[in-house]
């Protein structure tokens, strides 16, 4: 599975420990994901969050104050990964193969991210404005495509007569 991510993911997710750490949280979540590709200002996905009108200064206070718990530095040796970050990885490869991209970066993270309504971070992007339609057109955009390309659907695709063979 390493083998398909960017370098970039690779530092987004080391940076998301050391932000978990800051913040007090014995628990790497997508929150700490997203904070790390803030903090990454090299990263596709900070730049498309910034392009689209986004304040990286205001987007992290609002994830800080989510997040902070008092209390004293946690080390990260004593952090878990949350499963949501593992489900989030799984989903940022498939929107990298939905985009034909030949390895999943860090536009492919926040797509997955947004697709999670129910999270925190897709809450915190929403109330800035920024849902996944938009990174999502924004991207094929860039990548000179002007139709719209259907977003991955769940499962494989097939007929129920072909499930059924």
């Amino acid at each position: 599975m390493n083998k398909n991510f960017s370098n970039n993911v690779k530092n987004i997710l080391l940076f998301s420990r050391e932000e978990a750490g800051r913040l007090h949280n014995t628990t790497v979540g997508v929150e700490h994901i997203l904070l790390g590709m803030i903090r990454d200002s090299n990263s596709k996905a900070s730049a498309v969050i910034h392009r689209l009108g986004v304040n990286l200064k205001a987007l992290k206070l609002d994830i800080d104050e989510e997040l902070f718990k008092d209390g004293r530095y946690i080390s990260e040796n004593q952090m878990v990964i949350d499963k949501s970050v593992e489900n989030l990885l799984r989903l940022s490869l498939l929107e990298s193969m939905n985009l034909n991209s030949g390895q999943t970066d860090t536009e492919h993270l926040l797509l997955a991210m947004l697709k999670n309504k129910d999270s925190a971070a897709a809450r915190i992007l929403e109330n800035h404005r920024l849902d996944y339609n938009k990174v999502y057109d924004f991207l094929l955009k860039e990548k000179g495509i002007d139709r719209p390309v259907h977003a991955p659907r769940m499962g494989a695709g097939f007929t129920e007569d072909e499930e059924d063979d």
